[in-house]
């Protein structure tokens, strides 16, 4: 009888130290076919010169209002935890990096309507956004994601970018705005329906920004 529990522990000790080795080989394999899973074209439009057009002042208020401070570094985190937060869009270190991963991935999608699937796109904007966290230039990223961020609309238009948007609400280039008028189109960025820039809330969360600034 004894024998025989320890044949059968031996084999279900066997099975258990299988089921890893297999899990890891799966998850390893998916890892690297997800990592590297999206068009070149992708990879070009991230690389491409792209002008700082902001300040150094107004980069630290954008990296202040997605992480909390004036200093990022994107981090590499696990496999499973990225992907998943990626999908969900928790936020997390590389939340600027997911952010600018899904407005490349968007316009590209458009540009090409029909040719992929919504799982080619979480597969594409999770291996964009670990080549970007890779890169770790998060001046790039605000760039990108706040060129082509919807800042409201006139004239039944809609107003992209946070440049457009400070030539149209202040007739100013960007540069020459102060911290408040620059932090009032950060907040209008979050909701563009709510945060109007001239309503209460913006003006609000204006002041309160500033005070945690």
């Amino acid at each position: 009888m004894n024998n025989i529990l320890l044949k059968l522990k031996k084999i279900i000790l066997k099975i258990f130290f299988i089921s890893i080795i297999l899990f890891l080989i799966l998850y390893f394999s998916l890892w690297l076919i997800i990592s590297n899973y999206f068009p070149k074209e992708l990879k070009n439009i991230y690389n491409k010169n792209i002008e700082n057009y902001l300040t150094d002042e107004q980069y630290d208020i954008i990296l202040f209002s997605h992480n909390g401070n004036k200093k990022l570094k994107f981090k590499w985190y696990p496999f499973a935890f990225d992907f998943i937060s990626t999908i969900i869009s928790f936020k997390n270190h590389n939340y600027l990096a997911s952010l600018t991963a899904s407005t490349i991935v968007g316009e590209y999608f458009e540009n090409n309507h029909g040719k992929y699937t919504n799982i080619d796109w979480h597969i594409m904007n999770y291996g964009l956004m670990r080549y970007i966290v890779r890169k770790n230039d998060y001046k790039k990223c605000i760039n990108i994601f706040y060129d082509n961020n919807y800042m409201g609309g006139f004239n039944g238009e809609n107003l992209l970018g946070i440049k457009n948007a400070c030539d149209y609400y202040y007739q100013k280039n960007i540069k020459d705005i102060s911290n408040e008028e620059f932090i009032s189109l950060v907040v209008l960025s979050y909701n563009p329906q709510r945060y109007k820039i001239n309503s209460e809330e913006n003006k609000q969360k204006t002041l309160h920004f500033m005070s945690e600034y």
